[in-house]
């Protein structure tokens, strides 16, 4: 038990050094003047007016969180009641412990073989308490994280697979001089972090910058938005599929779509959804540009862009339909996000906040017909349930404390991962006892290690390993 405590939770002792930055109190206020944008809080119990009509589960939300970039997560945990716990923990990168103005940082979340994970824009993820939000260790995921993983994660709900994706250059030398090839690897891991997959799509000449990638629903094949550096560059599509199927030990992706996109420009173009159209195999995509949607078709056998379409604006566009045959409602069923309102493309209905300086983040749809999202207001955030047709609000909540409402502050629903509230509380006390512990050692440079307490910090049923 003593060697357990003597490597237990390193990165929490090094936060509790600044102590003077980082109170451990439960309901801490952490000021704007230390660049401390969001309160980090122990589970405080939220009472609506309404049910949450038998929602159950844990809502994640992680993203840049102060001035610094330093990132936080947020839970919500629904018991299916009017009752909702909610708790907010920054992660305990090496940038936070040190207040370092750069370095990687905490930029999001997945849940994946039963556990939580906060990226990071460059490294390893972070393994993190589902209960406590508590940080417990810097993870290679079993083997499989060899020096980065992608800070926003794919999950292919086709196929159930995780993907982790990495854009690598290749220098070569010829007569003359030198020169760089680009590669894109793909990596796909099945519930128990054992890898299946690994593909490489070489990028064309010159292009050096990946904006966005998806899987498509072959299952197969996956598109890379790619450009050259530098403002005002045209983006480049490519669309490659797994020739040789699944081979764990790497193989070269056959490229089937390769075309220049003279409409987006924005290195930072993201790619909503990406379908083969059941009756003709054609390609049909939508992508984000500087807040326009764009849907564009591309035809199986030339291959060449047949149609392309502007389709409205939004911070946040979420796709509905998964009938790839309607293809005119393929073009236009779209949840819609933009400032204050949320709105359907396809049947033009919307609702609008009253406070019109309200912002709106990232919809997440439950059990098919609802979905929750998050609305923050000038000094609160309210967390809201809305019918996803119908467009009407069913209930909300007001949290604790101001959230980002934003396209960057993210994460899953994890369903039926409802642990109660003595639970949960059992697990922060067990967070701040290994925490304090820590610190009688705090002289100890040993770099970052898991609590060595699974059986204690998880209940039944939530795995920590």
């Amino acid at each position: 038990m003593l060697t357990s405590l003597f490597a237990v939770l390193v990165l929490e002792s090094k936060a509790l050094v600044a102590l003077n930055r980082h109170s451990l109190h439960r309901r801490r206020k952490i000021s704007v003047e230390t660049n401390r944008g969001v309160e980090e809080y122990e589970t405080v119990e939220c009472a609506a007016e309404k049910n949450f009509q038998g929602v159950k589960g844990t809502l994640f939300r992680a993203g840049p969180c102060d001035d610094n970039g330093n990132g936080a997560l947020a839970a919500i945990t629904f018991d299916g009641s009017n009752k909702v716990f909610s708790r907010v923990r920054y992660v305990r990168t090496k940038r936070y412990i040190k207040n370092l103005e750069d370095g990687p940082k905490a930029v999001g979340c997945f849940f994946w073989a039963n556990r939580l994970f906060a990226t990071q824009d460059a490294g390893q993820p972070y393994q993190i308490d589902p209960l406590s939000l508590g940080t417990q260790k810097l993870s290679d995921l079993g083997g499989q994280c060899e020096d980065r993983f992608d800070p926003w994660v794919r999950i292919n709900a086709q196929n159930h697979r995780l993907l982790n994706a990495k854009l690598k250059r290749r220098a070569f030398v010829f007569l003359g001089g030198g020169g760089s090839t680009s590669e894109f690897e793909i990596e796909e891991f099945d519930a128990q972090f054992k890898r299946i997959s690994r593909c490489t799509i070489p990028l064309v000449d010159g292009m050096s910058q990946v904006s966005d990638w998806m899987p498509c629903t072959d299952k197969t094949s996956f598109a890379v938005l790619c450009g050259k550096l530098g403002a005002n560059k045209n983006q480049h599509l490519l669309v490659a599929t797994k020739e040789q199927g699944d081979t764990p030990t790497g193989a070269p992706a056959k490229v089937i779509y390769s075309l220049e996109l003279p409409f987006i420009h924005d290195s930072s173009a993201s790619i909503i959804d990406c379908n083969f159209l059941q009756h003709n195999n054609n390609l049909h995509m939508r992508i984000k540009s500087q807040n326009e949607i764009y849907s564009i078709l591309v035809d199986n056998k030339t291959p060449q862009l047949i149609e392309s379409k502007h389709l409205g604006t939004a911070d946040y566009a979420l796709p509905l339909l998964k009938n790839t045959n309607q293809v005119d409602l393929l073009f236009n069923d779209l949840l819609l996000v933009r400032d204050a309102t949320i709105s359907l493309l396809s049947s033009g209905q919307e609702w609008t906040s009253s406070n019109k300086n309200a912002r709106i983040g990232i919809p997440t749809i439950i059990n098919n017909d609802s979905f929750l999202i998050l609305i923050t207001h000038a000094n609160h955030t309210e967390l809201a349930l809305f019918s996803l047709f119908e467009l009407e609000q069913i209930t909300s909540v007001s949290l604790p404390s101001t959230l980002p409402s934003s396209i960057h502050f993210r994460g899953p629903f994890v369903p039926n991962l409802t642990p109660n509230l003595d639970e949960i509380k059992k697990a922060e006390t067990l967070t701040r006892l290994y925490a304090k512990k820590a610190r009688e050692w705090n002289e100890i440079e040993g770099g970052f290690s898991g609590l060595g307490i699974k059986s204690f910090l998880f209940p039944k049923g939530v795995s920590g390993g």
